[in-house]
């Protein structure tokens, strides 16, 4: 069974639109939804927005739904050269907000655990040969994760990222399940642009669109 988290109403409303309800429970205060496309049927779950939102979606869709596969999408802010309207494919996840580096952990490594979290290779490959085939282009990113809505690029930047408030924690969690972690995000915004803001307001909900029906391409696909 899939399971997939979408932090925003914007995010995750197509999939509704689109899809039919089988049922609908709630738990710890979120609404996930059983839901049929295609005739692949998966869990979806608004969050909320922000790492300890999406760490509770997680261990729910895990324990209670006892999913293999969580796929987190939506939009995510953007360094250059990622443009407006890319596509990102998430190959490694890392905190963008921990630093315990004082006691010789990596900045972004909660300490006791991984420095960074990598999505499943095998499973990346199918789904960029799945997005290409629908004509767009992806690119494989790094995902830094913060409780921040990034407006600069911060010193430690050490790949081309996008730049998101739940990724990582999914992973985080997933990865102490040993299911796998599938990240696909949307630009909405480049960060550190004059015009940031600006465009981030005014292309949230197209970009959170677009990235709904990608996913669900992919998930009638899998």
């Amino acid at each position: 069974m899939i399971g997939i988290i979408g932090a925003m109403e914007n995010e995750v409303a197509d999939f509704l639109l689109v899809a039919e309800v089988k049922k609908e429970e709630k738990i710890g205060g979120l609404t996930f939804y059983n839901l049929e496309y295609e005739n692949k049927e998966f869990i979806l779950v608004k969050s909320g927005v922000g790492k300890v939102n999406a760490a509770i979606a997680a261990t729910i869709l895990i324990v209670k739904y006892q999913v293999d596969l969580i796929i987190s999408t939506g939009i995510a802010g953007g360094m250059k050269p990622l443009k407006m309207t890319d596509i990102c494919l998430i190959i490694k996840l890392k905190y963008n907000d921990v630093n315990a580096t004082t006691f010789g952990y990596a900045f972004g490594q909660v300490p006791g655990e991984k420095p960074y979290f990598l999505t499943d290779n095998t499973l990346n490959l199918k789904v960029e040969k799945i997005i290409n085939d629908l004509g767009y282009k992806v690119n494989e990113v790094t995902s830094l994760t913060s409780d921040t809505f990034m407006t600069y690029l911060p010193d430690n930047v050490e790949e081309v990222s996008c730049f998101e408030m739940e990724s990582c924690a999914i992973a985080h969690v997933a990865s102490h399940f040993d299911v796998k972690t599938l990240v696909l995000r949307y630009i909405s915004d480049v960060v550190g642009e004059e015009s940031q803001i600006e465009n981030y307001a005014k292309f949230e909900d197209e970009m959170a669109k677009r990235s709904a029906n990608i996913c669900l391409n992919v998930v009638k696909s899998l």
